[in-house]
């Protein structure tokens, strides 16, 4: 499973993926569903978003723990997805705030770590960290929430301590 929870084996990822992309346009992206109990469908960032960069497989990324970093080609899942009567399904830019880097041109790929403080006297310290992927239409962040993705778009490159990785 190609995953790493330390800075260098991180960087060592993102080139792996993302450096034969540069120059190439982000066609799509796909982000899971899980069907709840009451047959309705919701988002499940735990599984990647899949980025279609150019022809062939698309990448797929994904955080989980504090700081573990996955990255794949193609359907692969850095888990397995579905317990005994769980469903999910993958659906296709369905994320309002991503549309502007649609059909954009894929610059870089940054990973930046960010200490995070929980839990006041009693709690702890830990790592977190922040993949930014560069387009000529914008920023798009994918970063750890706690075990699962969360996504931002900037129109400039936000604050932090960017290491360029492709």
């Amino acid at each position: 499973m190609p995953s790493a929870d330390d800075l260098y084996g991180q960087i060592q990822l993102v080139c792996q993926y993302f450096h034969t992309r540069v120059g190439l346009p982000l066609l799509r992206y796909e982000t899971a569903e899980i069907r709840t109990h009451d047959e309705t469908w919701e988002p499940w960032n735990d599984l990647p978003i899949r980025l279609h960069i150019g022809p062939g497989a698309p990448v797929g990324v994904g955080w989980s723990d504090l700081s573990a970093l996955w990255i794949d080609e193609g359907a692969a899942l850095p888990f397995l997805a579905t317990g005994e009567g769980d469903q999910y399904r993958w659906v296709t830019n369905t994320m309002p705030d991503l549309e502007p880097l649609l059909g954009g041109v894929f610059r870089a790929a940054h990973l930046d770590l960010c200490e995070l403080i929980w839990g006041g006297d009693t709690g702890g310290t830990g790592w977190l960290a922040r993949l930014l992927l560069e387009c000529d239409r914008g920023w798009l962040e994918v970063y750890n929430v706690l075990d699962e993705n969360g996504y931002a778009v900037h129109a400039a490159r936000p604050d932090g301590e960017w290491v360029r990785c492709a």
